[in-house]
């Protein structure tokens, strides 16, 4: 990827300068061993990351799947938000189960069933609705507005 792809993601998303050691650091490794994982397996690679709130986490996987396809490879990155239960499951959980389920972040307040679904149809062939998550209304987006992905055994 070249350097005017990297300044127009880094414009796209209000990054700063210091996100271009990152992508050294850490974008680029990234990309390369999900690459290889690709190539050696012969199958969809799925690569995951850690790390505390507001760490970088989804926007590392955004610039890495963009150096994926970049190479020509398809790729998409997941972010765990997406995957928040809805208000209504939370405050329900909150009320049956414990007070702290009512906010999103502690185990058990992502839909894990919806995650996993979502990784095996990305493993498969057919299109893919990726759900979002919208943390300003504290609840997912319509499903009408969820990207879809075509996704094929040879990713």
């Amino acid at each position: 990827m070249d350097d005017a792809e990297l300044d127009r993601f880094i414009a796209e998303e209000g990054l700063p300068e210091t996100f271009r050691r990152t992508v050294e650091l850490v974008c680029a490794p990234l990309a390369a061993r999900a690459q290889r994982r690709r190539i050696d397996r012969k199958r969809t690679a799925v690569v995951g990351l850690c790390g505390a709130q507001g760490s970088g986490k989804s926007t590392i996987a955004r610039y890495a799947a963009r150096l994926l396809e970049g190479r020509g490879l398809r790729a998409v990155a997941l972010s765990l938000d997406d995957f928040y239960l809805t208000r209504d499951a939370r405050q329900r959980l909150a009320k049956e189960v414990h007070p702290l389920l009512a906010t999103r972040g502690p185990p058990g307040t992502h839909d894990a069933g919806m995650a996993g679904a979502a990784i095996d149809q990305l493993r498969s062939k057919g299109k893919v609705t990726l759900p979002r998550f919208d943390k300003a209304t504290d609840n997912r987006t319509p499903r009408g507005t969820w990207p879809t992905v075509a996704s094929t055994r040879s990713w």
